[in-house]
């Protein structure tokens, strides 16, 4: 969880210092392609997602999305559809 938190802290802070291609980057380790993703990895996927959207980057932030909304129906992810 503590990583999680540290990661989401970094990319937002690296979007905000004008650094938004580091900020995705620093997400691009959540695979869309996961069947069975950690918990966590729902919230950074929905984060990676906006960042992806704020940056005009449309089909990306919309896959993202898509496979967070997939997964917060698959199990319980309240979080990630929380931020959904």
């Amino acid at each position: 969880m503590a990583e999680s938190t540290a990661r989401r802290a970094l990319a937002l802070g690296l979007l905000m210092s004008g650094r938004g291609a580091e900020a995705i980057a620093e997400l691009e380790f959540v695979s869309v392609s996961k069947i069975e993703p950690v918990w966590f990895e729902a919230e950074l996927l929905v984060l990676r997602g906006v960042l992806e959207g704020w940056r005009g980057e449309l089909r990306s932030a919309a896959k993202d999305l898509s496979t967070a909304i997939r997964w917060s129906r698959w199990r319980d992810a309240r979080r990630a559809s929380e931020c959904i």
